[in-house]
């Protein structure tokens, strides 16, 4: 059973659903382990739909992910289980999230409809997202957008990259985040 639409952004609706699922496999830093998970409806004026899930696994890590699509453009069902995103925990603050932002694209000619992963900057977020901000999206949501170094203080090799910070509670960010840099660029087709 579905709730509430959660967040509604031009011809998106995201909203949770009640269940809760049971994951195994590979965690994001390839540990085979269970996890357990949020379920979240990603609906569209496209004609298709996207189930994703907010996990929890038994390694500790975090990360949301897309598990199903019925959309009939393979460049969407390619992410699936692919292209997911980590939740991490700020060093400095248990009480507080933060993601990387890289962006999924379809770039590569050997086969178009396989999106990769790749550093974005603000605008490119901006482009590959449809012209929705995300700046302002996350702003609304109560986090924090900009670079590693802007928003974590980061100074290693990684602070350049466009990154989100939250409070840990916060079940909102994390899909939406994902929508923005994996679901959007790839419908988009988005290439930098």
């Amino acid at each position: 059973m579905r709730t509430e639409p959660l967040w509604q952004a031009r011809d998106l609706i995201l909203a949770r659903s009640d269940d809760v699922c049971d994951f195994e496999g590979q965690s994001i830093r390839g540990v085979e382990c269970c996890a357990e998970g949020l379920t979240y409806l990603l609906s569209t004026n496209y004609g298709w739909e996207m189930d994703l899930a907010y996990l929890h696994w038994q390694s500790g890590e975090r990360e949301v992910r897309a598990t199903c699509c019925n959309s009939r453009e393979p460049r969407m069902h390619n992410m699936c289980n692919r292209l997911r995103v980590s939740v991490n925990e700020a060093e400095d603050d248990p009480t507080r999230s933060w993601m990387e932002l890289m962006q999924a694209r379809l770039d590569d000619r050997s086969n178009p409809d396989r999106p990769t992963k790749k550093k974005a900057t603000a605008v490119e977020l901006l482009e590959g997202a449809g012209g929705l901000h995300p700046s302002q999206v996350f702003r609304k949501l109560g986090a924090s957008f900009g670079t590693r170094a802007e928003v974590l203080g980061d100074t290693s090799s990684r602070r350049d990259i466009s990154c989100v910070a939250f409070p840990g509670g916060n079940l909102l960010v994390p899909p939406i985040a994902f929508v923005l840099t994996r679901v959007l660029p790839v419908w988009n087709r988005y290439a930098g």
